[in-house]
């Protein structure tokens, strides 16, 4: 995050920042596959269609998906899985650096869900834990124009935890309702160890952020319906999901300025959220063995994503200025996503499946940053599921993101004229029961 600050004549005064660079990230470690801040989907099934999963939802994961899927499962489910992925060519270039590749490529996550019939046949109950989305980089010792080698990274973990209720009106129809309950936390480097009062016009500060977190909530409806008994439709609402980062830290390197590394204990980050979302898509079992899916999803990033904005108070050292406050420019696009995906049955024990996603970037490359999601103009899954004994199911997919590059020219970022190059492959490995 860039901190071009004006100091002011007194310390009780507030201290704004022309230029920011957005604090978002995932574990610290590469980036994953995404639509945005959002994960593609959730799940084997659900990934190896190339997450034209609205109208097919039929496992656990169907809590954070549709919920009205949740009533195609007889007794009771449990599905967990985790996400290895890889980074690779991932790169930052500037009039300072040539192609520096992030510290760490490899990253993984996992999630959870249960389903249950409960205490009514048409009645279905389920609840799972998810990483959810965000976004994550980290490069360290890039090149600055002070003159010096510094760290920039971010992350952002938004992890979810789902819960949701289901009901088969009648053989035909059934309908969800979920709640769900997200923690969002970051920390964000901006180039710490440097400072830089050469140019009293726009000074330079290093920032670290630490401990912002917070809680915030959501809901989700859907349906499916069989058209034939060869067709089912779906459709699934989502509401918008304040991301809250709160009661963080933020130290600023005032070592330029005669005031050392001064932290301010009380940091907010306002001006993030995920997307409301409306998907719709169908599923055609046009042959004993073969299914076909399809779905359009829109993400309102136009109504989530417009400033980010920080605020800092109480700092540690009473020469400081009082209270600290910029903006970053986001101003997202909003994303129409398709998915499409075909299954199809190799025996009465293993499924195959292959999907496209399709996703335009929904950030402009003039408010782009390297700490954001670069996500690819579209995607190839594979997958299969194969069933295992007592009740037990393996499942795997692969998603290939393949290399893109993206110039640009944000003038909040500290870097003039960039490009960054970005790919990513991630293997989802499933382990799941039913009884």
């Amino acid at each position: 995050m860039e901190s071009m600050c004006r100091t002011g004549r007194a310390a009780s005064r507030t201290l704004r920042c022309g230029s920011v660079a957005v604090l978002v990230a995932m574990p610290a470690t590469g980036v994953w596959a995404s639509n945005g801040l959002n994960l593609v989907g959730f799940g084997a099934e659900s990934l190896g269609l190339g997450s034209a999963d609205i109208a097919v939802s039929r496992d656990a994961n169907a809590v954070n998906i549709n919920p009205a899927g949740m009533t195609q499962i007889a007794g009771q489910r449990l599905d967990g899985y985790v996400v290895p992925f890889y980074s690779f060519n991932f790169s930052h270039s500037d009039a300072y650096n040539d192609d520096y590749g992030i510290d760490n490529p490899f990253g993984i996550f996992g999630s959870a869900a249960y389903v249950t019939q409960g205490l009514h046949p048409d009645l279905r109950f389920g609840i799972g834990l998810f990483a959810s989305g965000g976004t994550g980089i980290n490069y360290d010792g890039l090149r600055t124009r002070f003159g010096t080698r510094d760290e920039y990274s971010a992350v952002l973990a938004i992890t979810k935890v789902a819960t949701a209720v289901a009901w088969q009106a009648n053989p035909r129809f059934s309908v969800g309702l979920g709640i769900n309950v997200t923690y969002s936390s970051t920390r964000q480097k901006v180039f710490p160890d440097t400072s830089d009062a050469s140019d009293p016009a726009q000074p330079f500060f290093g920032l670290r952020i630490d401990g912002a977190d917070g809680l915030s909530w959501n809901g989700r409806i859907g349906i499916q319906y069989k058209q034939t008994p060869n067709l089912t439709l779906g459709m699934s609402y989502a509401t918008e999901t304040d991301v809250k980062l709160r009661n963080g830290t933020a130290t600023f390197n005032y070592e330029a300025i005669g005031l050392g590394r001064v932290k301010y204990r009380d940091t907010r980050i306002d001006g993030f959220a995920l997307a409301r979302e409306w998907g719709a898509g169908f599923a055609w079992q046009f042959t004993p063995r073969w299914m076909l899916a399809g779905e359009l999803t829109w993400l309102d990033w136009s109504g989530s994503l417009n400033d980010a904005r920080l605020y800092a108070t109480r700092p540690d050292d009473a020469a400081a200025p009082k209270e600290v406050s910029f903006a970053q420019s986001l101003d997202h696009r909003d994303q129409y996503i398709w998915g499409a995906g075909l299954a199809y049955q190799w025996s009465d024990r293993t499924t195959l499946r292959g999907g496209v996603n399709i996703s335009p970037n929904a950030v402009p490359n003039r408010t782009l940053t390297p700490t954001l999601n670069l996500t690819a103009d579209g995607e190839i899954d594979l997958g299969f599921t194969h069933k295992l004994r007592n009740g037990w199911e393996f499942a795997s997919a692969m998603q290939l993101q393949s290399i893109k590059k993206e110039r640009y020219d944000n003038p909040e970022q500290p870097f003039g004229p960039a490009k960054e190059d970005y790919g990513v492959i991630a293997f989802t490995l499933q382990l799941s029961r039913s009884w």
